[in-house]
Formats: C-alpha cells, structure tokens, sequence
C-alpha cells in the first residue's frame, strides 16, 4: 500500500535530515520532551520541529493491557517537560528509534529497570550482545524484584499480549524505583537553540548553534523537486536538502557542503547508478553515503548523501539553467533554490 499524501512522507524526511544534521556535527541531537505518547513513545521539541521518537529495544503494554496507563504515566513522570539527548538508531516513516539520554542515563534501561518494559528479544532487535546483557541484566533485577509487569504471571511480553489478554494476575502492585535523576549540566536546554552572533542574517535559511562546541548548521530544509526522468506510471516522490556543517573559529568558520536527496518509490531507484554529476558532465561531483530501508507499507526509502565541493555550489548558484544528475536521473532545480544557496554561500565564508 502506498501512502496517500505527502504528509507522512515529508514527516520522514524531516526526521531523516534532522538526524543528519545531527551526526554530521558529531553532537547527540537534544530535545524537550512536549509529549509521552505511550509507555515506549514521546515527542521532542528540537530547535525548528517537533520529532516523534521510540526507546530502542524495548517493547510496552499497549492500550488494552490493564498497566498500559501506568506504565504511560511512569514515562511521563520521567521524561515530561525535561531536555534529553537522542541517538538515533533506525528511521522509519512514521518515527525514529533510538537511545534516549537523561543525564547519564539510557530511559530504555531505566524503564526495563523499573519493570516499566520488557526487553526484546535480541533475534528480533539486532541489539549488539555487549548492549543487550546490559539491558538484560537491569530487566532480571527488576524481576528479581518483582517489579511492575515484571512481576505479572502468564504471557510476559507485549507481543504475547497482542494474541492474548493477560491473565487476572497483572493488577499485582506497581512498585517503581527511584526514578532516574538528570545530571547537573549534562544537556543544555536548546542543544542547537543558541545564537551564533557572528553569523548575521541568515534569510529563510534554516540553522542552528551550539555555544558550548561553537558548531552549527545551515540547511535550506525539504525542498521539493521535479523529477524529470521518471516511470509516471510507478508511485515515487523525491525532495532534497542543502546542508552546510561548520564550526566557528578565531579565523572565522570552516565547514562543509552536504546535498541530500530522499526517495520514496515502489523499488530501489538509485541502487547502482547514484554518483553525482552536472546533466551532460561525465566528471563526477560526488558518491553517495546511500541509506536504505522498506517500510511497513512496501514502499523503499532511500537517503544518499553527497559531501559536495565549493565550487559545485558556486556553479549551481551562477550557472544558469544547471541541472543536477543521479544516475540516469536528473533534477530541475526549483525556483528560489539558488537565492537560499548564494546565502548559505555567503555565511560560510
């Protein structure tokens, strides 16, 4: 099935690029948690967006267990109204998976610890055995305990419990350990919310500052393109993003140029064919960091990812009716781009 507008396809675009922007800079992407959606969910507010975010490598009661509010309500108190540090793990449409930090400390295991969660299996997680024991470990003392859910007789997982209603026995006590306490300074509220002063007017470029690291970003954010060389009678939709990463010096900021395209189709498009040229060039302007996933819906996702030269910005900027190439693709460059590029040009001087 695929999906039937935009919404969730640019909701998954900007959760890609949120997470690029965040690992190019080599900073954990931090956030205020604004809402707990259930016992495994919230929403971080970040700098420009909202994200929504799921703790990796746990799984929760859902909404017909009977401690489903419990265990909700036990997340909330942890996390709400509180800045916490992201790393993302594996993104999808609809979300991204991944650690969530508070202080020091990793919610999932804080959760499996308090018998708030029960630990997937590491067969169906892909979680790394040095990890996963440690996560196992915290989860056996909170049944040792008899903690929470874990303290629950009959089926114990959520899985289970979406085949089957937990027995009667689940309404055993909800005793939670001391709740997890945030480390004085760990985060700073607005992680990319500080104001670089020597960087002036940045126009509708998107951007963000760390005062603390003096690195920052600027990104023309999702744009939308035409995709001139493609199968209409195949579901695909394409947008791109301009990225510049930078640091800020005694010498004034050095940085580089990121390009970023997204694709969502019913097969691969760019498996094999993806360096990046100029329309008629065969020089090659860059390879691609290329990402890939298929999600519930069958549709195939695909990030690539161009570190990208000065002076291929400067000539999609001066050079007219330039066209970009992607294999046997090729992309217009939509009005306005290059206004948003010379700008980004400008700063990054």
């Amino acid at each position: 099935m695929i999906p039937k507008n935009l919404r969730n396809f640019v909701a998954a675009l900007v959760t890609i690029l949120m997470a690029f922007v965040g690992a190019n800079a080599q900073q954990p992407t931090a956030g205020e948690v604004v809402e707990v959606i259930d016992g495994k969910t919230i929403v971080l507010q970040l700098a420009s967006r909202k994200l929504r975010v799921e703790l990796q490598y746990i799984d929760v009661p859902g909404s017909d267990h009977e401690m489903y509010a419990t265990v909700t309500h036990h997340l909330r108190e942890l996390l709400m109204g509180k800045t916490v540090e992201y790393q993302p793990k594996v993104i999808e449409r609809d979300r991204s998976i991944g650690r969530v930090l508070l202080g020091n400390a990793d919610i999932s295991q804080q959760m499996l610890r308090d018998g708030a969660a029960w630990h997937i299996p590491a067969q169906a997680s892909g979680q790394e055995k040095a990890e996963f024991d440690s996560y196992a470990e915290v989860e056996a003392a909170a049944k040792k305990e008899n903690r929470g859910i874990a303290s629950v007789t009959g089926p114990k997982t959520a899985w289970e419990i979406r085949a089957k209603t937990i027995a009667a026995s689940a309404a055993n006590a909800w005793k939670p350990s001391q709740p997890v306490q945030p480390q004085a300074n760990r985060v700073q509220k607005g992680k990319w919310g500080d104001v670089n002063p020597a960087l002036g007017d940045v126009g509708a470029l998107i951007n963000g500052f760390n005062a603390e690291t003096q690195t920052g970003y600027l990104s023309t954010s999702v744009l939308g393109v035409t995709d001139i060389d493609q199968d209409r009678s195949a579901y695909q939709k394409t947008a791109v993003d301009f990225t510049y990463i930078y640091k800020e010096g005694v010498n004034g900021r050095k940085g580089t140029f990121y390009f970023t395209i997204v694709s969502a189709a019913t097969t691969w498009r760019y498996a094999k064919n993806n360096h990046l040229t100029f329309l008629g060039e065969s020089a090659v302007i860059a390879r691609p960091k290329r990402v890939t996933f298929i999600d519930r819906d069958n549709v195939h996702w695909e990030q690539l990812r161009y570190q990208i030269p000065r002076r291929a910005m400067e000539r999609i900027v001066n050079g007219g009716d330039v066209r970009l190439s992607i294999g046997k693709e090729y992309i217009q460059p939509f009005t306005g781009v290059q206004h948003l590029l010379y700008n980004m040009l400008q700063l990054s001087k």
